[in-house]
């Protein structure tokens, strides 16, 4: 009977084993490459994907977002799918940034970091100079930046873009007792003794050329300067049925949020919970204590 029962244990023992080993492994989804890059409007890429190692059926492709600050903008890509790949290119509301773009297949989900750069637009100086009708040697001469700037040359790099309300913060070597004097787009942002570091929020959408000059005893001793663009946040498309509540969330780490329908103050707070009739546009205004700002815009779109 004492054998019995210790082959009874034994059995159930590996009759549970075996239950364990052959329960199914979740599917693993790839995608290669894991990165992709958008330097003109015309660019493609192809991303292959596999689940398991063997390429995945374009039927299983569930959904493909395009985020960016938590928020999805895929009106900015058109993806053409075929079995084992997808191919990603821009439309014309693509802008400077990147972004995740997330591929869902059934329960599993893959990232691909899309950097969208756009190098090959006109430049920043070459664009503002098309806009204001003049060449870019007259808008450098406006801006200041065909003046002697001083024997020693420094550098500082920029990246490419920035959104609206972001803050730049530099910091550049200097010699004690020198005057120091900080320009954006030709105007004087900061300047005095010992003045080597600029915190500058970026109000609004543009070209920016920022630009540093040290003197010595009023003559121009060093120099630096670089540019970028900037850039506003995308609006949001928002679908709702009229007469339903409308919920918003701010994002975080802004103190103070105000939200505006028709240039008017409609709410305060991080949260926006209104009943919309028709279709409107919404303004999330959030703001910080150092002046950095984020403005975002809800399209709302409302169905009956």
């Amino acid at each position: 009977m004492i054998a019995y029962r210790h082959h009874m244990r034994a059995a159930m023992a590996l009759g549970f084993l075996a239950a364990f080993v052959a329960a199914p492994a979740m599917a693993e989804l790839k995608a290669q490459p894991a990165n992709i890059l958008f330097h003109a409007m015309s660019d493609k890429a192809v991303i292959a994907l596999t689940v398991d190692g063997a390429p995945l059926p374009a039927s299983d492709i569930k959904d493909i977002a395009f985020i960016a600050s938590g928020h999805d903008y895929r009106e900015m890509i058109q993806v053409e799918k075929a079995d084992g790949q997808i191919t990603v290119s821009p439309t014309d509301f693509l802008q400077v940034g990147s972004y995740d773009l997330r591929i869902t297949a059934g329960a599993e989900t893959v990232d691909v970091v899309a950097y969208a750069p756009l190098t090959e637009l006109p430049g920043t100086l070459e664009k503002q100079a098309q806009e204001l009708g003049i060449s870019v040697d007259t808008l450098k001469e406006r801006l200041g930046l065909t003046r002697p700037l001083g024997a020693v040359q420094l550098s500082f790099e920029l990246p490419a873009t920035y959104f609206e309300g972001q803050m730049l913060s530099l910091d550049l070597p200097s010699s004690p007792g020198h005057h120091m004097e900080w320009t954006v787009n030709g105007k004087v942002v900061k300047d005095g003794e010992n003045a080597h570091k600029l915190d500058y929020v970026f109000e609004k959408a543009g070209p920016y050329v920022v630009t540093y000059v040290e003197y010595a005893d009023g003559v121009a001793y060093a120099s630096a300067s670089a540019d970028t663009a900037v850039v506003a946040h995308p609006p949001i498309p928002v679908d709702i049925k009229a007469g339903t509540t409308l919920k918003l969330q701010a994002p975080e780490g802004y103190p103070t949020v105000e939200w505006q329908i028709d240039d008017e103050i409609a709410a305060t707070g991080p949260l926006f919970d209104k009943a919309i009739k028709q279709p409107t546009t919404v303004i999330c205004v959030a703001k910080k204590p150092s002046g950095e700002f984020m403005n975002t815009q809800y399209d709302i779109r409302v169905t009956p």
